[in-house]
């Protein structure tokens, strides 16, 4: 679907110049399909092997800024939470 790709990160930049874009790699977003849409395992998987990313990072605060189908699969299918925390 068009709603799931990304603007390119030089228009991002413009809206947003205090936000620091260096870690992205391409302008345009390379993961996004007209053809096929990402399944919700390929979906767990890329959040996965962010979490595993981030979790190198030496920064004690991190901003994660994305679209909410994505935090919805990060907090409901790949994360484990506390039962205190539901």
């Amino acid at each position: 679907h068009l709603c799931d790709q990304r603007r390119p990160i030089s228009s991002q930049k413009l809206e947003f110049p205090m936000v620091n874009f260096d870690l992205v790699e391409s302008d345009e977003d390379d993961l996004f399909s007209y053809e096929e849409r990402e399944s919700k395992a390929g979906v767990g998987e890329r959040i996965y092997k962010f979490m595993e990313w981030l979790e190198l990072r030496e920064e004690t605060h991190v901003g994660v800024t994305s679209h909410s189908g994505w935090l919805f699969a990060l907090f409901n299918g790949v994360v484990e939470c506390d039962e205190n925390l539901k």
